[in-house]
C-alpha cells in the first residue's frame, strides 16, 4: 500500500457546517495522521486530547474520506498565526462518507499480500530476446499470457479467488525509450454475509496471511485492502457498486520485499491446487479451534522480539495450548467423573487449622491435579512424532523425554524465577527452533498433508537447517 498526502476540508459528522482545512498523510509503517488548521475543541462534541473521534473530509482531488478512531496527539496556538492540531488516525476509508465504522459492511473485498505471486507461481509475462549476429540487432518482446485460476468455495468463509492486475507504463512520446510491465496478484473474498473491517482483518486477512507465511517460510504481510459495497436495491440514488480503499497501519511492514525462489517454498499453490479447498478449509477450522496457539506462534514472525526469552516462552506456551485444545490428545489422567471423587477425597485431607487463604490456594491447586503437566504434554507430542517420523525426530531432539524435561524446567524458571539459572543464549535459541519445528509439524498434519509429505517438509524446513547449523556450532564450542 503506497503512501499518500491529501489536502482538503474536514469536519465532524455532528457539525458539518464547521469545515476546517487540513492535510491527511498516510504511510504503511506509521499509519495515518491528519493536521488541521484549527481544531474541534470549541464544539460540544469532543476533540479533546484522549478522546477518539470520527472525522469526515473532502479532498482537493474530489475524494471522500472517513477517518475513524482519531486521537489528538498534539496542538499548538501561535500568536500571531494559525492554531493547528494533529490527530492519529486508526482507520481511513477512501471513497465514501460513513458515520460508524462498525456499520460499514463489505459484500466483497480484495487483499494484497507480499510474496503471493511467488507462492502462486503463475507466469503471466514472457520475455524473449532475439539476436541477429550479422547485423548486431537485438529484438526484445514481452508476451502477455494470462492464466485462469479457479474460484474456490470454503465453508464458513465464502468464495475465494486468486486474481491479478496487469500494469504497463510507457513514455507518452512518439519514440519510446522506457517501458515497464508489472503483474500484481491479490485474493478476492466474497463472504457468505457482508463483513466489517474488524472481521476482514481477523477472520480473512490474518488467517490467510499465516497460511502464506507457513508456506513461504518468511513473514507475509497484507499491504492493500479494497472493499466493495453493493448498491441498496431499495435506493434510487446510486446504482453502482461502491469501491472503498481501506488504509491501516501495517506493523513491521517491509516495502523492499524480496522475491522467493520456488526451491525455498515449503509448499506451493501448485502442489495443493487440486485440493486447495480441503487444505485451506482444514487450516481455517484449525485456526479457530486453537486461536491462542496461532497468535502466540506467529507473533514472533511479524515483530522482532526484544528478548530471546520472549520468543522461547511463546513457542513453548503455544505447544501447551495446542496439546490442550487438540482433539487427538486427552490431557487428563482420568475422566471428569473419576476426578470428582478423587478431588473430594483430597479436599478432606486439608488441615482444618490453616488460614482461609492457604486453604483456598490448596483447593485451587488440587482442582488441576488431573491435568497433564507441560512436560507430560510435550513428551506425548514427541512420542507421537517419533512413531510417525522415526529417526529424523531423534536427530532433531536427541532423547525426546530429556528434551521435554529441559524446556519445561526452563519455562517454569522464567515464570517463577525462584533462583538464578544460567543457560547460554545459543542453547535457548536452539530450543526455540526445535519447539517451532515441532509446532510446524503439527500444523502440517492439521492442514491435511500425508506423512510422506510431512517428512519431506521437515527436512526442507528452514528450522531444520538452522537447528543443524547451530547444534554444530554449539558442539564446536563445547569441544
Amino acid at each position: 500500500m503506497e503512501s499518500f498526502k491529501e489536502i482538503g476540508y474536514f469536519w465532524q459528522p455532528e457539525y458539518p457546517e464547521k469545515q476546517i482545512a487540513g492535510e491527511l498523510v498516510y504511510d504503511p509503517d506509521t499509519g495515518g495522521t491528519i493536521e488541521i488548521f484549527g481544531d474541534f475543541d470549541d464544539l460540544e462534541k469532543t476533540g479533546q486530547t484522549g478522546d477518539r473521534i470520527t472525522i469526515l473530509g473532502l479532498s482537493q482531488s474530489g475524494k471522500n474520506y472517513s477517518l475513524f478512531k482519531c486521537l489528538k496527539i498534539s496542538s499548538s496556538i501561535n500568536i500571531p498565526g494559525i492554531p493547528s492540531a494533529t490527530y492519529k488516525v486508526h482507520v481511513i476509508l477512501k471513497g465514501g462518507l460513513f458515520l460508524d465504522l462498525d456499520a460499514v459492511r463489505f459484500d466483497s473485498f480484495c487483499i494484497y499480500f507480499t510474496n503471493l505471486d511467488d507462492w502462486l507461481g503463475h507466469e503471466i509475462l514472457f520475455y524473449t530476446i532475439e539476436n541477429n549476429v550479422e547485423s548486431s540487432i537485438y529484438r526484445y518482446s514481452v508476451e502477455y499470457k494470462p492464466e485462469t485460476i479457479p474460484e474456490y468455495y470454503i465453508p464458513g468463509i465464502g468464495s475465494l479467488n486468486f486474481l491479478y492486475e496487469h500494469k504497463v507504463k510507457v513514455e507518452p512520446v512518439p519514440v519510446i525509450h522506457k517501458f515497464s510491465a508489472e503483474t500484481e496478484f491479490f485474493v478476492k473474498f466474497i463472504p457468505e454475509n457482508p463483513v466489517g473491517v474488524h472481521e476482514m482483518n481477523t477472520r480473512y486477512s490474518a488467517d490467510f496471511c499465516n497460511f502464506l507465511t507457513l508456506a513461504i517460510q518468511k513473514p507475509s504481510y497484507p499491504y492493500k485492502f479494497v472493499g466493495y459495497i453493493k448498491p441498496d436495491p431499495d435506493s434510487e440514488e446510486n446504482s453502482d457498486t461502491i469501491q472503498i480503499d481501506i488504509y491501516q497501519r501495517i506493523r513491521s511492514f517491509n516495502q523492499e520485499n524480496k522475491r522467493i525462489h520456488p526451491s525455498e517454498l515449503l509448499f506451493s499453490y501448485r502442489k495443493i491446487s487440486s485440493n486447495f479447498p480441503k487444505y485451506y478449509g482444514n487450516w481455517i477450522s484449525f485456526c479457530h479451534r486453537v486461536k491462542p496457539c496461532i497468535d502466540l506462534y506467529f507473533s514472533i514472525h511479524y515483530r522482532k522480539p526484544l528478548h530471546l526469552e520472549d520468543s522461547f516462552q511463546k513457542v513453548i506456551q503455544a505447544l501447551e495450548v495446542y496439546h490442550r485444545r487438540s482433539t487427538e490428545f486427552s490431557g487428563e489422567f482420568c475422566t471428569e467423573e473419576e476426578f470428582k471423587t478423587i478431588y473430594k477425597n483430597l479436599l478432606n485431607q486439608i488441615p482444618v487449622d490453616i488460614s482461609q487463604d492457604f486453604k483456598a490456594s490448596m483447593e485451587n491447586k488440587l482442582s488441576y491435579f488431573d491435568q497433564y503437566s507441560l512436560q507430560r504434554r510435550i513428551k506425548e507430542l514427541l512420542r507421537d512424532c517419533v512413531d510417525k517420523h522415526g529417526s529424523v525426530i531423534i536427530e532433531i531432539f536427541g532423547k525426546p523425554p530429556e528434551w521435554a524435561k529441559k524446556v519445561a524446567d526452563r519455562r517454569d524458571f522464567f515464570i517463577h524465577r525462584e533462583e538464578d539459572q544460567e543457560t547460554e543464549d545459543l542453547q535457548l535459541y536452539i530450543w526455540m527452533l526445535q519447539g517451532s519445528l515441532l509446532l510446524n509439524l503439527m500444523f502440517y498434519r492439521e492442514i491435511g498433508f500425508d506423512e510422506e509429505s510431512i517428512h519431506k517438509m521437515i527436512i526442507h524446513s528452514r528450522y531444520f537447517e538452522k537447528i543443524q547449523l547451530n547444534q554444530g556450532l554449539k558442539n564446536s564450542h563445547e569441544t
